[in-house]
């Protein structure tokens, strides 16, 4: 596994991670209906130098409360 920095995609589904994970840049991780799943894949890729995380796919939404296309976190931030 490389040292570059990437961005981490969540998806539910695998294919939605084959898709974003086509580029190089990307690590995907799904989820699978599996919130406490999909939570532990997004830490563990992302304390591996990621630079940001982005939610991607049909069902949308990393947590219920976060509004399409808003809420960006830095990697310093916490969620509410």
């Amino acid at each position: 596994m490389s040292n570059r920095p990437f961005v981490v995609v969540a998806v539910g589904m695998l294919a939605e991670a084959r898709i974003a994970g086509r580029d190089g840049c990307v690590r995907a991780v799904a989820g699978g209906g599996d919130c406490t799943f999909l939570s532990a894949a997004i830490e563990r890729a992302a304390d591996r130098n990621a630079i940001g995380i982005v939610s991607f796919g049909i069902a949308g939404g990393l947590a219920p409360q976060a509004k399409p296309g808003g809420d960006c976190k830095t990697k310093e931030q916490k969620p509410p």
